[in-house]
């Protein structure tokens, strides 16, 4: 709730309003820029508290507030490419997105030839972010669409109204990603609970690398969704070329994660045989979630580009609901492997809450071929891992991907021209 707090939706409702209307909201941006600098001047401080009520030393709570001060700033970013979004300017947004990682490398090591603590490594990540900012600031400025922040808040209560849905779909988002996790934590006793948190959080971490192609991916999709508002060819074509686009890439790592997972795990030197082969199994689980989530959750951003917040709130909510009641019921006698296909359950039940929403309301028609075409794929991969394994590992790997590829160049699910859709 802190961190929705720190964005309160403003990104997502600036990048819509932009793309809709085909202008650039000048005084709207200013007030909203003006909310944006205060919640994240004030999140920091909001976290001292909450550190001390938890029982984290001094030190630990000036981190938090560091940590904090970090996610305000990467919030204040997230405005600027908004703004970058909203305008179509996609290129520009490549450098947006990677500014501050390619500084923080630079810092990283700098850090490496004279020394890191965790301290020196959150101050580098502090600075790759200000300065980032201050140079999207410039390039906004020469474009002429920087924003001067306003205090007057008069009128601000529509703005947060209408921002106001969007943070709530982030808030059940975070909470749903998270949830199994803490229950983890609470619900299987002392060390058992640390073994079993660490193995799930390794396999989950894993499961959030690979989705971070979709949070790069889909915020595209959702201003080229929002700039086409009232065109629904060509809402078709661009839901028909995100899924692919979004798919197909998760697929492939999906697919040879459910074969072969134990090679992402050749770092954990300092972990017993026993946990990394649970750390692969789990992955191979969770595998599973990403492939329904790869071919659905397009459909997620799709609805809330088109109005449908609330509705998409109330179905990740269900799925939250869901992901509690059988966690704190199966967690405790079956410990971090339930909490896996648990994960996988509620991702279904998710995608399946799109699907009746898109059908009863018949707001766009659903792409079933290029579903089934996907499908095909997979299942082709698989059978080529599958049969490829009698010759070992190299041979799964080489007939796995081979299928894919092959499956892809006859079926066709998408073609060059649809890339252009994105620009």
């Amino acid at each position: 709730m802190c961190v929705t707090f720190a964005d309160l939706g403003t990104n997502q409702y600036l990048n819509k309003l932009i793309a809709v209307e085909k202008v650039f909201p000048k005084e709207i941006s200013q007030k909203i820029l003006g909310i944006k600098l205060l919640s994240s001047i004030i999140f920091p401080f909001l976290m001292i508290p909450l550190g001390m009520v938890l029982g984290y030393e001094s030190k630990w709570v000036f981190l938090l507030f560091l940590t904090s001060f970090i996610h305000s700033s990467i919030q204040l970013l997230g405005f600027y490419r908004a703004q970058i979004h909203g305008k179509q300017l996609f290129q520009l947004d490549i450098l947006a997105s990677n500014l501050d990682k390619f500084i923080l490398i630079i810092f990283s090591f700098a850090l490496i030839a004279v020394g890191c603590n965790v301290y020196s490594y959150v101050w580098a990540r502090i600075l790759s972010v200000v300065i980032s900012i201050l140079v999207l600031i410039l390039i906004l400025w020469k474009i002429g669409l920087v924003s001067i922040p306003k205090f007057n808040f008069s009128k601000t209560e529509n703005i947060l109204r209408n921002s106001l849905p969007f943070a709530l779909v982030t808030l059940v988002y975070g909470v749903n990603e998270k949830v199994d996790q803490v229950l983890i934590e609470r619900l299987i006793p002392d060390q058992m609970a640390f073994d079993h948190s660490a193995v799930y959080s390794a396999a989950y971490r894993l499961v959030d690398a690979v989705m971070m192609y979709l949070w790069i991916v889909l915020p595209v999709f959702f201003s080229k969704f929002s700039f086409h508002f009232d065109d629904k060819s060509m809402q078709l074509k661009l839901l028909k070329s995100g899924t692919a686009i979004v798919y197909l890439p998760v697929a492939m790592v999906a697919l040879f994660a459910l074969f072969h997972s134990e090679i992402f795990f050749f770092m954990f030197k300092n972990y017993s045989n026993q946990s990394v082969i649970a750390m692969a199994e789990l992955f191979k689980i969770l595998s599973i979630s990403l492939l329904a989530q790869g071919l659905f959750a397009i459909l997620s951003t799709y609805l809330t580009s088109n109005g449908f917040e609330k509705q998409v709130s109330i179905i990740v909510v269900g799925s939250i609901l869901f992901n509690l009641v059988f966690n704190i019921i199966f967690i405790p006698k079956y410990g971090a492997f339930s909490s896996a296909w648990i994960t996988l359950g509620s991702a279904v039940l998710a995608s399946i809450g799109y699907l009746i929403l898109i059908i009863n309301k018949k707001i766009i028609d659903l792409p079933w071929l290029l579903w089934s075409k996907l499908i095909c794929i997979t299942i082709l991969s698989l059978s080529g891992y599958y049969f490829g394994e009698k010759w070992g590992f190299w041979s799964s790997i080489f007939f796995g991907n081979f299928n894919f590829v092959l499956a892809i160049v006859l079926l066709k699910p998408i073609k060059f021209s649809d890339l252009r859709l994105i620009k």
